[in-house]
C-alpha cells in the first residue's frame, strides 16, 4: 500500500458507514472478504491516508466557477470516531470575525479544491483536517450537494444563508447573492442520545426549544420505530437540536445539559422485555389493560 494506515470507505453516499481503517494489505483483503460476505449494497470504495487532527467543514456556494460564499466549521470528534465509538456527533460553525485564522488556513484549501474538481455552479459541502501541530489545513473530500444533519440549519442561522435557496437558484441557472450577515456568538449542533429498543415516547421539537439556548430541534424517528444499539452512519439518529451561545464552552456545556435531560425523559421498550411486562407498561403509559385473561361466562 502506498501509505499506512489507510481509510477504507465507499466512493459515495454512505454517511460514514462501512468505513474502516487498514495498517496493511492483509487487513484490506480481509475488509474486502468480509463486505463481500455481507453483500454490501457499495461495490466501489477508495482508500484515502489516515489524516491525524481536526475534521473540518467547508458549506458553501460557487457559481460561474467562483466561490461565492462558504462558512467554514468543525466536529466535535471526526465521523469515524463518532461511528467506531457510539457517541454522538457535533458540530459548531467557526466565526470569521473572532475565529479568522481558521478561514485564513483553510480559504486556500477550499478555493482550489473547487478549482480541482472544476465545481461550475450549485452548493458544496466539503471535509478537511487541520493539524494542530503544524497548522496545515488538508483536503478530504467534497460533495455538490448540501451537508447532512442539520447544516442547512447552521449555515442559515450563523451566516444568513439559505442553501437550499442558493442551489435551487443555481439549478434555474441565476446566480446567488445572499446577503451574508454574521450572527455573533456560537452555533451548534448535536445529536441526540438513544437506547436499543422501540421508541415509545421522547420530547417534542417544542418542549426541547424551551430549554435554554436551544435555537432549533428535530425528532427524526417517530414513536413505534425499533432504536438499533449504535446508528451505523452519521445519517442515522434519533434526532437533533441546534444551541446559539455566547462561547464554545458554554455550547459544550448545553450540549450535555439537554443530551441528559432528554435520556431522561426518553421512554424505550428494551428488546430484551418480556411479554407480562409489556402489559403492564400498556397500564401504565396506554392505560388501557391487555391482561391474558380466560374466558368466563358467567362473567362476560
Amino acid at each position: 500500500m502506498p501509505f499506512t494506515p489507510a481509510v477504507i470507505k465507499p466512493v459515495a453516499g454512505a454517511g460514514t458507514s462501512q468505513t474502516s481503517v487498514v495498517n496493511d494489505g492483509a487487513e484490506l483483503e480481509t475488509l474486502a472478504r468480509a463486505y463481500r460476505k455481507r453483500r454490501t449494497a457499495s461495490r466501489t470504495f477508495v482508500a484515502e491516508e489516515f489524516m491525524e487532527g481536526q475534521e473540518w467543514t467547508a458549506d458553501g456556494i460557487v457559481s460561474g466557477g467562483e466561490l461565492v460564499f462558504y462558512g467554514l466549521g468543525e466536529y466535535g470528534a471526526s465521523c469515524l470516531s463518532v461511528i467506531e465509538s457510539g457517541a454522538s456527533l457535533r458540530m459548531r460553525k467557526f466565526d470569521p470575525h473572532t475565529e479568522r485564522w481558521a478561514y485564513d488556513l483553510a480559504g486556500p484549501v477550499v478555493l482550489a479544491a473547487l478549482t480541482a474538481l472544476g465545481a461550475p455552479d450549485g452548493v458544496f459541502h466539503m471535509e478537511l483536517f487541520h493539524d494542530p501541530e503544524t497548522g496545515q489545513v488538508a483536503f478530504s473530500e467534497c460533495a455538490l450537494r448540501r451537508g447532512g444533519a442539520l447544516t442547512q440549519e447552521e449555515i442559515h442561522c450563523k451566516f444568513n444563508v439559505d442553501l437550499g435557496e442558493a442551489a435551487v437558484l443555481c439549478a434555474l441557472g441565476d446566480r446567488p447573492a445572499p446577503v451574508v450577515k454574521v450572527r455573533s456568538g456560537t452555533v451548534g449542533s448535536s445529536y441526540l442520545p438513544s437506547r436499543a429498543g422501540t421508541l415509545l415516547s421522547c420530547p417534542t421539537p417544542e418542549q426541547l426549544r424551551q430549554l435554554p439556548d436551544v435555537e432549533f430541534a428535530r425528532i427524526d424517528q417517530p414513536p413505534g420505530m425499533v432504536l438499533p444499539e449504535a446508528f451505523g452512519a452519521t445519517g442515522e439518529r434519533l434526532g437533533q437540536v441546534m444551541f446559539t451561545t455566547d462561547s464554545v464552552d458554554l455550547l459544550d456545556q448545553r450540549v450535555e445539559e439537554t443530551q441528559s435531560w432528554f435520556l431522561e425523559h426518553l421512554r424505550v421498550i428494551p428488546h430484551e422485555v418480556v411479554t407480562r411486562r409489556l402489559r403492564d407498561w400498556s397500564r401504565e403509559v396506554v392505560g388501557a389493560d391487555y391482561a391474558d385473561v380466560l374466558y368466563d361466562p358467567e362473567g362476560k
